[in-house]
């Protein structure tokens, strides 16, 4: 599922590397225990309030805030009505 860049033939650069490798670890470490972080990684924000600092992923994770937080807006309000829907 992640970290499969040798899948593709692309030019893939030492930053796309490190963000597959940060991601692999990511997701791994909140599989086994719930909690993103882990050593060597950035330390993952828990998600809070509105505005509340976020991870940024590219090349070197680093927190901060969205570049434009009223773009955000949409994901809530499509997710919003998909969490509405019954079950299939």
């Amino acid at each position: 599922m992640f970290d499969h860049l040798v899948q593709e033939r692309w030019s893939w650069t030492a930053g796309d590397r490190r963000l597959a490798d940060a991601m692999t670890a990511y997701w791994t470490n909140f599989v086994k225990r719930g909690d993103p972080n882990g050593p060597g990684l950035q330390r993952w924000p828990a998600a809070g309030a509105d505005g509340a600092p976020l991870m940024i992923l590219r090349d070197r994770q680093q927190i901060g805030r969205p570049d434009r937080p009223d773009a955000l807006g949409v994901f809530d309000a499509v997710y919003g009505q998909l969490r509405r829907l019954p079950l299939p």
